[in-house]
């Protein structure tokens, strides 16, 4: 483990620029509904004239982290405050994973931008206010 933390006012930083970074993403949904969703190349598609990344590097909090820990360390997340809510690393058990599902699956099918999306990218926005609402709750008051 990395004998440096990050401190709890980046960390909050980090959190508030995913929720917002998230926020865009639904916006860009929203504006792009019936338009097509293709895939670029791993986390990445383009809808309509869009590109829509959602890979760990395009994440404030991935980015914050993966700077703390020594590449291909697997500890990365073990602070992460949506690992501590989520309790997996990856952001396994987040709608984060259904929206990854949701648009491979609208890229397979050639499907286009409705409602379904929308929903799943405003759930991924609701789960990260209340990790950063859960997390300064917790940890931000020690």
């Amino acid at each position: 483990m990395s004998l440096l933390k990050p401190s709890r006012e980046l960390i909050s930083k980090a959190m508030n620029m995913s929720i917002s970074s998230w926020e865009d993403r639904l916006r860009t949904v929203e504006e792009c509904i019936g338009l097509y969703v293709c895939t670029t190349h791993d986390w990445a598609y383009m809808i309509g004239p869009k590109l829509f990344h959602i890979g760990c590097e395009s994440c404030p909090l991935c980015v914050l982290f993966h700077s703390y820990y020594p590449p291909m360390s697997g500890e990365f997340c073990d602070l992460c405050p949506i690992k501590l809510l989520a309790g997996e690393k990856d952001c396994r058990n987040t709608p984060y994973i259904k929206v990854l599902n949701t648009l491979l699956k609208y890229a397979r099918e050639n499907k286009i931008v409705d409602q379904e999306l929308i929903d799943v990218v405003a759930l991924q926005v609701e789960f990260l206010e209340k990790a950063r609402d859960s997390w300064l709750e917790k940890y931000d008051t020690e």
